[in-house]
């Protein structure tokens, strides 16, 4: 979505200026003309240079959750839009937030709707949520949208907190365990080498494979940045590749335990966000395509896009995810009788909290799989190191 600046004339014939953000120019005409303003020009705000560092113009999940909450109350209680929007400004403790309160306020009091407002803040608030925000202002219940698009945020964040600390915490176990092999093979074992010339010592095999690692890295240290680099420009490369991703994607899914951890992530997120924007009263067609982009995974995106289609031509959601074997059949089943009974928002809710409870589990499991089997691996390539040094020591003490 762009920015776009606009003047237009009203109904008395004054010329106001603004700023909206759309799709095209047309789209903003056409938004301009339902505010009963006269487009007079419309050009595409023009993008300057600014220096941010990186998360400058964020907002924390947790803040927007507590907000979200506040606005729901107030507006559950008779207070107008923009008398909430003064109040959260005011009372949030975030700058960013605060600003965003701010500008939405004016954008309202300028004619434009809360939804259309929010589409020029995607960094705050995605399409799952403005789009909600629509269908709550439509429908006329706007409080009970953004309470659910709180619980909504709120159980995401913990789903994607789990499934983070699963995969960094390895990584990291890995990297600490990595810089502590380095180390000893950069500065310790030249000491032992020096050592050894000077006895006259001959060295065993294993010691010797150590000692010819150590000099290559003192000698080629500098190939190690350039080769990290190189595999960073490839997969960069790869990741643009469609073909690739489908093929990567579909192996992630075989994989003992992590591919079970990502399917099962999937099937909540995809429930959770259905579930939620079918309560919320938006489209079953709009609904299917925010789910296909909150998905990881490129194989079970492609098959709700796919469902999207099947009920774009008039037919059932649950035919094309039968078709893909890693979508579970308790999820096609569910579906199929909740479009049978008009009950798939419940019966996808209900089904999201299994998922989202059986995520925690799985993490939970790998990481208690994980965590000793790294520690076996880098503290037996440690002891390797240890004893390979050691024994012409050995040698040189069973000679005496």
């Amino acid at each position: 979505m762009k920015n776009f600046i606009y003047k237009a004339r009203n109904l008395t014939g004054a010329v106001v200026s603004g700023e909206m953000a759309a799709n095209e120019v047309n789209e903003v005409k056409a938004k301009l003309r339902n505010q009963h303003l006269i487009p007079i020009k419309v050009a595409e705000k023009k993008k300057s240079f600014q220096l941010t560092l990186p998360g400058s113009d964020s907002v924390p999940t947790k803040a927007l959750v507590a907000s979200t909450r506040q606005f729901s109350t107030m507006i559950n209680s008779g207070v107008t839009v923009t008398q909430s929007l003064a109040i959260l400004k005011n009372s949030t403790d975030n700058k960013n937030l605060s600003k965003v309160y701010d500008k939405l306020e004016k954008k309202i009091m300028g004619g434009e709707k809360l939804a259309e407002a929010m589409q020029s803040f995607p960094k705050v608030f995605d399409n799952i949520f403005t789009n909600m925000v629509a269908a709550g202002e439509k429908g006329g219940i706007l409080h009970d949208v953004l309470n659910k698009q709180s619980d909504y945020m709120e159980k995401s964040h913990k789903l994607k907190s789990k499934i983070k600390g699963a995969m960094y915490y390895p990584l990291g176990v890995i990297c600490v365990g990595m810089a502590i092999i380095g180390f000893i093979l950069y500065y310790v074992i030249p000491k032992f080498v020096d050592f050894f010339e000077q006895a006259g010592q001959e060295l065993p095999l294993i010691t010797q494979i150590v000692v010819d690692f150590s000099n290559l890295l003192r000698e080629y240290w500098y190939a190690i940045p350039a080769i990290i680099g190189v595999s960073i420009a490839v997969i960069l490369r790869l990741v643009k590749s469609k073909t690739f991703m489908e093929a990567y994607h579909t192996l992630i899914l075989r994989v003992p335990l992590f591919g079970s951890l990502v399917q099962k992530a999937d099937m909540a997120k995809m429930c959770r966000t259905i579930s939620t924007l079918l309560q919320s009263g938006v489209d079953i067609a709009s609904t299917l395509d925010m789910a296909s982009k909150v998905c990881s995974n490129t194989n079970i995106s492609n098959s709700i896009k796919q469902a999207r289609l099947s009920v774009i031509n008039g037919n059932a959601i649950s035919k094309p995810l039968e078709k893909n074997p890693f979508i579970p059949l308790m999820v096609t089943k569910m579906i199929a009788v909740g479009e049978q009974s008009g009950t798939i928002d419940k019966l996808l809710s209900k089904l999201s909290d299994y998922y989202e409870h059986d995520v925690e589990q799985t993490a939970e499991t790998l990481s208690t799989f994980v965590e000793p089997a790294l520690i076996v691996v880098l503290g037996g390539m440690v002891a390797f190191i240890i004893i390979a040094m050691y024994m012409p020591i050995f040698k040189m003490a069973g000679a005496v």
